[in-house]
């Protein structure tokens, strides 16, 4: 399947690399970011400033023919999310070069390296910058990541009990500069670092490595590159560290294959572990964000706890902008407009507590406009659990970001003179107006004039019994 748009297939060389393919014009660039070994599907990203013609000449030997393949560059299956374990072999481990890649084999010396360059954290530190570039990449798109030992086999043999999906390693690949690191495409999401860059630059902490790692873990998790080279996504051609992780762009790649963080689509009555967000009090509110419908298919589902009588308002944002993508190709350039805000017309269904009977819908609006479910009555003063649905339709297999918004108030009382809330008005009741009235507490104002008085025991007196319905 062919996609031109977002992250996940815009870009160059979704290809076998050409065994064996020769690179030569200008010096090394500063930054090429992803290669192959033994004929693994492999990426390249280059520096600002990079000549062309190089540019060009690099892709050819990386990608062969075949471009913007999306059909499998994922680790699960188009919109599957899953665990992945990743390690780290040890030093002297041996690694092969990279074919399209001018690198030569060498011995893997990635601890001493960054053991060195993260003094005095050591590898305490470093393995923090490796833990907090895959979880941004979890939060995104619901992977589990797990380190686990490497047992040191073969390099590019894949992932196993004894193994790592992902393996990085480290060691010489051109010097200062040129060749930072490359990386494979799933089912391989090996990593390799040029130990010659400055790793432990702690600038906007340690944004250099964390860049380039997430960066090539975007490749490793099936990411491709996307033009223009603006400086407003990771996964462009040439390295940024003017922002932090992944972007908007990004997040849509990423969550095109493998879903958001609630996982993949959930059928009303057909799942027992719906995701839960939490209590949502009363006079508070909520807000769910960086999630996504990818396909008309999909339905998410999270649900909220509810601790008495309230009321809920719901509303359900598209979020999105209007930016320039495409291809990789000769000068970066982009190939068209996306609209991400407008992907697809949202839905919104609130349901009861067992998530199977839908209490509001809200379905008036279209395509990159915000619904809403404005304060629906919830609860009978007892602690619930209620569940959003969030929906698309009007639109292709493509990624719509979104953001929900849970707001509670109180709820308006039918019954105010049941201060015990027992549902009816009696004795205890009466017992809580004077124990009230003891303390000039608010609870014994039950006809809500301000004064605590006899017109308040008149009203309860009047409404003794049971509260209506």
């Amino acid at each position: 399947m062919e996609r031109l748009h977002t992250g996940v297939i815009v870009g160059m060389c979704c290809a076998l690399a050409t065994a064996g393919a020769a690179l030569t014009g200008p010096g090394a660039p500063e930054d090429v970011l992803a290669g192959s070994l033994d004929g693994e599907v492999a990426c390249a990203l280059f520096a600002p400033g990079t000549p062309d013609d190089y540019v060009q000449e690099v892709t050819a030997a990386l990608r062969g023919s075949a471009r913007h393949q999306a059909s499998n560059q994922s680790w699960f299956g188009l919109g599957s999310t899953g665990d992945l374990t990743y390690s780290f072999p040890a030093d002297g481990f041996f690694v092969p070069g990279g074919q399209g890649i001018p690198d030569a084999p060498g011995a893997n010396v990635l601890h001493q390296r960054l053991n060195t360059a993260f003094a005095p954290g050591g590898e305490n530190a470093w393995k923090q910058v490796f833990q907090s570039v895959f979880g941004r990449w979890s939060e995104i798109t619901g992977i589990h990541y797990q380190e686990i030992a490497d047992d040191d086999g073969a390099f590019g043999a894949g992932g196993s009990f004894g193994r790592g999906d992902v393996r990085i390693v480290m060691k010489t690949i051109d010097g200062p500069g040129g060749i930072l690191a490359y990386n494979m495409f799933p089912p391989n999401g090996d990593m390799v670092l040029d130990q010659a860059e400055n790793w432990g630059n702690p600038v906007n902490l340690f944004r250099f490595a964390k860049n380039i790692i997430s960066h090539e873990h975007g490749h490793g998790i099936g990411l491709n590159h996307n033009c223009p080279a603006n400086g407003t996504k990771l996964m462009e051609p040439f390295l940024n560290t003017n922002f932090d992780g992944p972007q908007h762009d990004d997040v849509r790649g990423g969550q095109w294959l493998y879903n958001d963080r609630f996982g993949p689509a959930f059928v009303l009555g057909g799942s027992p572990t719906i995701p839960n967000i939490g209590n949502v009090n009363v006079g508070e509110q909520v807000v769910v964000e960086e999630v996504a419908i990818r396909a008309p298919s999909d339905a998410d589902r999270f649900g909220f706890n509810v601790q008495a009588s309230a009321l809920v308002t719901v509303t359900l944002e598209p979020v999105g902008l209007t930016y320039p993508e495409g291809p990789q190709g000769p000068g970066c350039p982009m190939s068209s407009t996306i609209n991400s805000l407008a992907i697809a017309d949202l839905r919104l269904d609130l349901l009861e507590p067992n998530a199977q009977m839908i209490l509001a819908t809200a379905d008036q609006t279209e395509r990159g406009e915000a619904e809403s479910i404005v304060e629906f009555e919830l609860g009978n003063n007892s602690a619930e659990t209620f569940f959003v649905g969030v929906t698309g339709h009007d639109f292709t297999d493509d990624t719509q970001l979104y953001r929900v918004t849970i707001a509670v108030n109180a709820s308006v009382a039918t019954c105010p003179s049941d201060l015990n809330g027992d549902g009816e008005t009696d004795a205890t009741d009466l017992a809580v107006l004077l124990g009230g009235w003891a303390v000039d507490s608010a609870i014994a104002d039950v006809n809500g004039d301000g004064v605590n008085n006899g017109a308040d025991l008149a009203f309860l007196l009047g409404a003794w019994g049971v509260c209506p319905e």
